[in-house]
């Protein structure tokens, strides 16, 4: 197996325009540029062979692929795949390794150049950016499968930028998929990817301060122990949860976002008495990401800690256990992840991307990777095959009852309007009946010119 690696990305002819569009393209193009990193390419192993001797065929949508003719084969044997930096193949940790090995193993078994780019997940040159640049400026360079978290992949999908899986006879239509992944991989009803990885917001727990996981929030406040969660996140995913969990409909009967007054006075409610409690405490405030109630937790300014289960999986802190959220009259649960999208404007190419993805989602391979990269599985049998059954039971707790996060605009339009409503009631700036009925009056306003 060979391993060629290139640090410079190739200039590319533009077509007669005018000069402003000239110049436009141009900075489009630097930007793309400037965010080009090593491409890592696997050959296929030696053969006594030549490379290609059959056409490589997969089921497909007319819309979605063609078969491949003996002229187009040549132009469909190097596939480009774009992932982030945390799942780079020659990172030197174990899921890269274990990356890397399927990689290779796929182009082995097709004989194909597989060219893997690695870009930042978000920014100027980040995975959703580049793909937009470069789809605009110079498509012929579009990757033929890139590895997208849940909202980039909603935001990918809605502007035309993956390609759709409707009618293929993929591996989405087995029955090997926990409930959330399958949410993952479709947007407004269409598939459109292959999940890969999974996360979930859960509750871990110090087990020598708690020893027993509260079952539901009234345990948690009996405790009279602080509970960290980040209350200033604008997308405000826990009390989404809670209020989806006492019933709340997150759109009217318009379609339109919505807030169910009744629904958000009961999760406000819950939350004014923890700040009495101090379960609560006002500091919360002041954790607006994640990542800020994650390392509060790792210094011991509480017992528990509502975060992502990919912080636990990765790290597995010798002092804390993984429990799901405690139901809240119904069980609480938010998942998102990652998935496969096929992104390559050459029908040929989308059909050798999608049997990459559907290799890079076997059951025996995310077993094994999820559990060295840190993820929840997309596939019950994965899990079946972690090799810690003790972790495996509250695992499977956790995603039996997990349901996809709510979509960008849910979140972007209520979170921000739930936000201020949890922080006045924690805040005992304001009781929580009218902070419910204030947040959904918000909605009604009519926009800022």
């Amino acid at each position: 197996m060979n391993l060629e690696r290139s640090e410079t990305c190739a200039g590319r002819r533009l077509p007669q325009v005018s000069a402003l569009k000239a110049v436009t393209i141009g900075l489009l193009l630097a930007v793309l540029l400037s965010g080009c990193q090593v491409i890592q390419s696997w050959l296929p192993a030696a053969s006594t062979q030549p490379a290609v001797q059959t056409p490589i065929t997969t089921p497909q949508p007319t819309s979605v692929a063609a078969t491949a003719t003996p002229e187009a084969l040549p132009e469909t044997q190097t596939l480009t795949i774009w992932l982030p930096p945390q799942f780079d193949p020659n990172n030197g940790t174990p899921a890269g390794d274990l990356l890397r090995d399927q990689l290779k193993a796929f182009a082995d078994q097709n004989g194909l150049t597989l060219n893997v780019r690695i870009k930042a997940q978000s920014g100027p040159a980040g995975l959703l950016e580049s793909l937009e640049i470069t789809s605009l400026a110079a498509p012929s360079a579009m990757p033929s499968v890139i590895a997208l978290p849940r909202d980039l992949m909603e935001t990918a999908a809605l502007k035309g930028l993956i390609y759709p899986l409707s009618g293929l006879n993929t591996s989405l239509e087995q029955s090997d998929w926990y409930a959330y992944a399958s949410e993952l991989a479709s947007v407004q009803g269409t598939p459109f990817c292959i999940p890969f990885a999974g996360d979930a917001l859960v509750m871990l727990y110090r087990p020598t301060r708690l020893p027993v996981p509260a079952d539901d929030w009234q345990t948690i406040l009996n405790t009279n122990q602080p509970l960290i969660f980040p209350a200033g996140d604008p997308q405000a995913l826990l009390t989404l949860e809670l209020y989806r969990a006492a019933g709340g409909q997150l759109r009217g009967a318009d379609g339109r976002p919505n807030i169910d007054v009744s629904a958000l006075t009961a999760v406000l409610e819950l939350y004014q008495r923890g700040a009495q409690l101090s379960t609560f405490p006002f500091w919360l405030g002041e954790f607006s990401a994640d990542s800020q109630a994650w390392q509060a937790y790792r210094e011991q300014r509480a017992s528990w800690v509502v975060t992502w289960a990919s912080h636990y999986l990765s790290d597995f802190p010798a002092d804390t256990n993984i429990a799901r959220l405690p139901a809240f009259g119904n069980p609480v649960s938010a998942a998102a992840g990652w998935a496969w999208c096929i992104t390559d404007p050459q029908p040929e190419r989308r059909a050798l991307g999608l049997q990459l993805s559907e290799h890079l989602a076997q059951s025996g391979f995310l077993a094994d990777w999820s559990q060295a990269a840190g993820y929840l599985p997309t596939r019950p049998s994965a899990l079946a095959a972690w090799d810690n059954p003790s972790l495996s039971a509250p695992l499977q707790q956790i995603l039996l009852n997990a349901h996809l996060r709510p979509v960008n605009e849910i979140s972007d339009t209520l979170g921000p309007v739930l936000r201020e409503a949890v922080l006045q009631v924690m805040q005992q700036h304001t009781d929580p009946a009218e902070a419910a009925q204030q947040a959904a009056n918000q909605l009604t306003l009519p926009s800022s010119p």
